[in-house]
């Protein structure tokens, strides 16, 4: 599917932002394709007949994130994709560290989480 395991991969080849956009779109264009089958017609999950205003809605939502997304895309550099990328993996591995513990322990695991991380940005500054 994706999530943390597929950004610290990308994250690691410094693979080109545009040229990972257009790969993982037509791939999971691909998946969600089979996805939507299986719902519509195997398990019969979705109807059109019943829920149509949703589903409409649903492709109005996806079509503007699409517009939104390429217009954005052009503003981002590579060095600041990048730089957001490794803070979504710092922020999904404190939150996978800390899942399951009690409240004071996740705090201070946290807390030392995000010392060190400032201190990883302010000694080691990222080159693009």
């Amino acid at each position: 599917e994706g999530g943390l395991p597929l950004l610290f991969f990308v994250f690691l080849s410094k693979i080109d932002k545009d040229i990972w956009r257009g790969t993982v779109s037509v791939a999971y264009f691909f998946e969600n394709l089979v996805k939507a089958v299986y719902l519509f017609y195997v398990r019969e999950v979705i109807s059109l007949k019943e829920e149509y205003v949703l589903e409409a809605g649903i492709i109005i939502a996806v079509l503007f994130g699409l517009f939104c997304g390429n217009i954005l895309a052009k503003r981002v550099d590579t060095a600041l994709w990048r730089k957001v990328m490794l803070v979504i993996l710092m922020g999904g591995s404190a939150l996978m560290i800390t899942s399951g513990l009690n409240d004071l322990t996740s705090v201070l695991i946290l807390s030392g989480l995000l010392i060190s991380y400032l201190a990883f940005f302010m000694l080691f500054r990222l080159q693009p």
